[in-house]
């Protein structure tokens, strides 16, 4: 119940990102309820604060085996910690794990925190041809020294 009621307190939602609004409602709203549905979900907690959430589903009907990255978030206040780093890096190792080949991921046009970690972690984007806002990145898995 205790991580029900931080999620529901979760603040990621910027106004110069209002892309950040759908996020937050779906991590206070809705997230819990998902994971019957097969969706991962692990939290990054400090000091018994929840600070950032990932959130994933691995595909494993599909050859090759793909992880879908549907959630990086850290809390507003905790920004800037290497925290979101942290989750995605931590979503990497579980889908290596449940031997997916690869991350993919939809991820906001203007979410320059977001692009710069994917890239850092060898992604490569293309443009999300239902959405011109957003672009679609895969993270190719397996053994690197980015881990």
């Amino acid at each position: 119940m205790a991580d029900r009621e931080a999620l529901a307190w979760f603040s990621c939602f910027r106004f110069d990102q209002p892309w950040t609004r759908e996020l937050e409602d779906e991590i206070r709203e809705r997230l819990l309820d998902r994971v019957i549905d097969g969706l991962e979900v692990v939290g990054l907690w400090a000091g018994g604060e929840l600070c950032g959430v990932a959130a994933w589903r691995i595909h494993g009907s599909t050859d090759p085996v793909l992880c879908r990255g549907d959630i990086v978030a850290v809390d507003n206040a905790r920004r800037r910690k290497t925290y979101g780093r942290r989750l995605k890096l931590e979503m990497m190792m579980a889908a290596t794990r449940a031997g997916a080949a690869a991350i993919s991921s939809r991820v906001h046009r203007d979410n320059v925190a977001m692009r710069s970690l994917n890239e850092q972690l060898e992604g490569v984007e293309e443009d999300d041809e239902e959405d011109p806002n957003y672009v679609l990145c895969v993270i190719p898995l397996g053994v690197s020294e980015r881990l």
